[in-house]
């Protein structure tokens, strides 16, 4: 795969850590938070506790929610990162 992942590779947690850079990787989780957080915020309505828990989790103590990620990354290497993410969100704020 030398380098970037293919179009036809299923962009997994491991694809994501043999492919990326630490910014592009930092911003790619970024990305996938946001995005279930615009979510969250849209079925809710608008601003609510779950969006403002995912939001604290992930950028109030950034280093602590990054160790997490990476770990989850590398344990579950053949997963999808914005499944990762949701686990990770659901342990730390519940369920929506």
């Amino acid at each position: 795969m030398s380098g970037a992942a293919q179009a036809d590779t299923a962009m997994t947690a491991g694809v994501v850590l043999d492919n990326m850079q630490s910014r592009e990787l930092g911003a790619y989780t970024s990305g996938i938070l946001e995005g279930l957080m615009y979510h969250t915020a849209l079925q809710a309505g608008g601003e609510s506790p779950r969006v403002q828990c995912m939001y604290d989790w992930y950028y109030a103590d950034n280093e602590r929610a990054v160790r997490q990620v990476m770990s989850a990354y590398s344990n579950y290497r053949d997963k999808y990162p914005a499944a990762i993410i949701y686990a990770l969100i659901k342990r730390e704020c519940g369920a929506e």
